[in-house]
């Protein structure tokens, strides 16, 4: 009983001198902060460039021939017939390690020490969702144009080069129904944290996220039509990459809404435009002290900072 007791009368002292470190405007000991990723590539795939997109850039320890990425080639595949792709504009955005507060000046410096343990790597494309010609032009469910994404994020060498340092594949088409969007990961590789850690371990929370704007006859709407995280994994890189595969039977898979179609769409033409993010959030395992500092500080509701929370309950846990 004495412990919790101790402890905690330990960290109300911390925060204290905390404040008062920061009220008087001292700088904050040195601390070895990881670079922020350099870059991040989303990509949506058809099923007729399945097998080239997946195969650019091949991180090193995935097998081409193995069983498991040539199911993976299938799913994205996915048997669709051959067309030319056009081409779209991309917005793009990488952030690293955001954790935004309005609190106190303690709160705010146990916070700032808690987000060099990690980091958020993240990118925005626009796509026309829906596949467009003879078929979409009818009053028959329209069909997803794309059947996967890949969302790579690069690390620098020494050598100015930059290397794969984390890959994430997933399912994106519509269910068998055309009732919802199937978001499924498939496929996940770490070869280099974003974030620093005390012991090589981390947690790793992928977060899939999508914004319209449509017209439903002379109203006009704007909106989040999805949010959702669709993978988190412990990750130890101590004994070299990470890469694991997820399972791609019937029933797996997040159910989320369809993209909401204008009233007016020309469907002769790809349509069903929606801007689409992925969201990556690395933790590494940090100082119990400063873990059990944050235990007596707000959260917030910011979608990024939920994503890394996330992530960070994950890296607090051993693994098996």
């Amino acid at each position: 009983m004495l412990a919790p007791r101790s402890g905690r009368a330990c960290c109300v002292g911390a925060l204290l001198l905390l404040g008062v470190v920061a009220a008087r405007g001292e700088p904050p000991p040195t601390l070895l902060v990881t670079p922020p990723p350099t870059a991040a590539q989303l990509r949506f795939i058809e099923g007729r460039d399945a097998v080239r997109v997946l195969g650019e850039r091949r991180p090193g320890p995935v097998d081409p021939e193995s069983a498991s990425e040539r199911q993976l080639q299938a799913y994205c595949s996915n048997g669709e017939a051959q067309r030319a792709a056009a081409d779209k504009g991309f917005l793009t955005d990488v952030v690293s390690a955001i954790l935004a507060f309005v609190l106190d000046k303690a709160a705010e410096r146990v916070r700032s020490e808690l987000a060099r343990y990690s980091a958020i790597s993240e990118r925005t494309s626009r796509v026309d969702y829906y596949r467009g010609g003879p078929d979409g032009a009818g009053n028959g469910r329209p069909d997803s144009r794309y059947t996967c994404l890949r969302f790579t994020r690069f690390a620098a060498d020494s050598g100015d080069r930059s290397d794969v340092a984390l890959d994430f594949v997933a399912g994106i088409g519509l269910d068998t129904d055309h009732n919802a969007i199937l978001l499924r990961p498939l496929r996940l590789y770490v070869s280099k944290a974003g974030a620093r850690s005390v012991n090589g371990k981390y947690a790793v929370a992928i977060m899939v996220h999508a914004e319209a704007v449509w017209r439903e006859s002379v109203v006009g709407h704007q909106g989040t039509i999805f949010d959702q995280t669709i993978a988190s994994e412990a990750v130890d890189l101590t004994g070299g990459p990470f890469l694991t595969y997820y399972p791609t039977e019937p029933l797996g898979g997040r159910r989320v809404p369809v993209i909401p179609v204008s009233i007016d769409s020309d469907r002769s033409r790809d349509f069903g435009r929606a801007d689409f993010t992925v969201s990556a959030a690395e933790v590494g395992v940090q100082p119990a002290t400063l873990t059990l500092l944050a235990q007596f500080l707000p959260t917030t509701q910011d979608r990024r900072t939920r994503l890394l929370l996330e992530a960070a309950a994950i890296a607090s846990q051993p693994l098996l």
